[in-house]
């Protein structure tokens, strides 16, 4: 007999948007305490009632999984709950799986062997602190969930299959990014933040206790949800939220484009940016961005398909005054940039990290810098960078390129008022 354990009303909220069905992918961010196992478990055996009623269809792939991140800490977890508190202990096989009628399987994975799961036909796939899994995975979160779950659920099922991940959070990894694509893909996702404030389980005395005995940080991830890794963010005052819209801004004809450029071979980062007025204030509209380009030229060439008759403000890397990131060439990169049209704005050096990442700050506090949420790689250089060290230098992960390129833009207008006398400011038109 299957047995339903009772849910808190947080966690009924969840289940009430998952059987709705109006997304397919599901992310919950929560708290120690929150009941994320009896969640886990109350959401598997719906799936698997749910399974039941496609018993008159041949169907291979009724397959429902959780996922822990080592087979230990799914064993141990699961294998108590599902055999006693959910009454499922007559269905138990082998190596994790629950057999049932109708050729239902529920199984139970470590992150350690997913690779096993690669070909399988997924219905519903709930994933345990995902957060902590880099550490126990041959591969990353990110790879084993495109390649891998993803289309066990898209490929191979003949109806939506679906996923719920709860986690608590550990930095700005991809379990971070999975809980923000319901800001760009909220047809396909639907995320959730609880914090200790909304579990049952939790006393207020013994939150009190905490608080003065373990560290602030570790704290706010584990009790208040909060995905901060360190306290050493560089751009601290962004905030998705308040800085990254849902909408697609489009220059007008003439319109004055400003570039944010980082020189790098295979990369070169550039941001795109609109200076408009909106709410009585001039604030810069990032929407759109280059990268992947494999040197200046392409570079040159990508801006002009793009923007092919508006005029073009650049604010590249002062070091592209000496370096040639194109093999073979003997002329510069901002010579380059300065021979296809651009107005070059450099000066012989670059701006101070400090001065300039103080300036970028300010501009978002004021709320003078907006992007539309198509620009991933600039909002994740902005949300993730951190200060490596004393300080003084960024932690060099692939989030530095986009923030240097628009610390040379910000650092020459902090934030930019008048760029250009003659250039007409048109208003933003929302």
């Amino acid at each position: 007999m299957i047995i339903e354990t009772r849910l808190h009303p947080k966690q009924a909220n969840i289940m009430r948007a998952i059987t709705a069905k109006r997304q397919r992918y599901f992310k919950v961010v929560a708290s120690r305490g929150f009941g994320k196992s009896i969640l886990i478990c109350n959401t598997a055996l719906m799936a698997l009632n749910e399974l039941q009623k496609f018993h008159k269809y041949k169907i291979d792939n009724k397959n429902v999984s959780i996922v822990g991140p080592t087979e230990s800490q799914v064993f141990d977890v699961y294998m108590p709950l599902l055999d006693h508190r959910f009454g499922l202990k007559a269905y138990k096989g082998t190596d994790g799986e629950y057999n049932f009628a109708n050729n239902i399987k529920l199984k139970l994975w470590s992150y350690r062997a997913i690779e096993r799961m690669r070909g399988t036909g997924q219905y519903f796939i709930l994933l345990d602190e995902s957060s902590s899994w880099e550490d126990y995975g041959k591969i990353t979160f990110k790879s084993a969930w495109e390649s891998i779950m993803e289309p066990c659920i898209m490929t191979r099922w003949p109806v939506e299959g679906r996923m719920l991940s709860v986690t608590t959070p550990f930095g700005y990894n991809y379990a971070y990014d999975m809980y923000n694509f319901q800001q760009t893909y909220s047809d396909e996702w639907c995320s959730f933040k609880y914090t200790y404030k909304d579990s049952p389980y939790i006393s207020a005395a013994h939150i009190e206790k905490l608080q003065k005995r373990i560290d602030p940080i570790q704290f706010a991830r584990e009790y208040l949800a909060d995905f901060a890794a360190s306290g050493n963010r560089v751009f601290y005052t962004f905030d998705r939220k308040k800085h990254v819209v849902d909408t697609k801004f489009e220059p007008a004809e003439r319109e004055p484009i400003l570039l944010g450029i980082d020189f790098n071979v295979g990369i070169m980062a550039t941001s795109c940016w609109l200076l408009r007025r909106h709410d009585g204030v001039e604030k810069l509209f990032g929407f759109d961005y280059f990268q992947g380009d494999r040197d200046t030229y392409e570079l040159v060439t990508s801006i002009k398909d793009r923007f092919p008759s508006n005029p073009i403000h650049v604010y590249p890397d002062a070091t592209g005054g000496s370096r040639k990131s194109s093999a073979g060439n003997s002329i510069t990169d901002i010579a380059i940039l300065r021979n296809a049209g651009f107005n070059v704005i450099v000066e012989s050096s670059n701006p101070s990290i400090k001065d300039s990442v103080n300036s970028s700050n300010s501009a978002l506090w004021r709320d003078e810098i907006i992007i539309s949420n198509n620009c991933l790689p600039l909002i994740d250089s902005f949300d993730k960078l951190e200060w490596a060290g004393n300080g003084n230098q960024f932690i060099k992960n692939g989030h530095d390129h986009f923030a240097d390129g628009f610390r040379y833009l910000i650092s020459r207008e902090k934030p930019v008022y008048t760029v250009f006398e003659d250039a007409h400011i048109p208003d933003a038109p929302w």
